[in-house]
């Protein structure tokens, strides 16, 4: 996976977007869908899966919103995938302020 620690300001809610690809090809043992599971401060808080799926790299469009806890949190984002799928990306993480 990866992750990175952010500034946060307690009790401010938060709203982190980001798009999920998937190239889907069973034949080549990468499977149908791409699954990214999203932690925030250890805790999984969604689970986004694309099952759209293609040579061409599709990727669909995700988000999700927490509350901060302290002045740090940690976003992870951990792919959910087999070991023998990796042919799947996350992209265009953003992460803003309010709902």
């Amino acid at each position: 996976g990866v992750a990175q620690t952010v500034t946060t300001v307690p009790g401010q809610t938060y709203t982190l977007t980001f798009f999920v690809g998937n190239v889907n090809d069973v034949v080549d043992h990468l499977g149908s869908t791409s699954t990214v599971n999203v932690l925030v401060n250890n805790v999984q808080i969604l689970s986004a899966q694309n099952t759209a799926g293609g040579m061409f790299l599709p990727s669909m469009p995700f988000s999700t919103q927490f509350v901060a806890a302290s002045a740090s949190t940690p976003i992870t984002f951990m792919n959910a995938d087999p070991p023998t799928d990796g042919s799947n990306f996350i992209d265009n993480v953003v992460l803003t302020v309010g709902p």
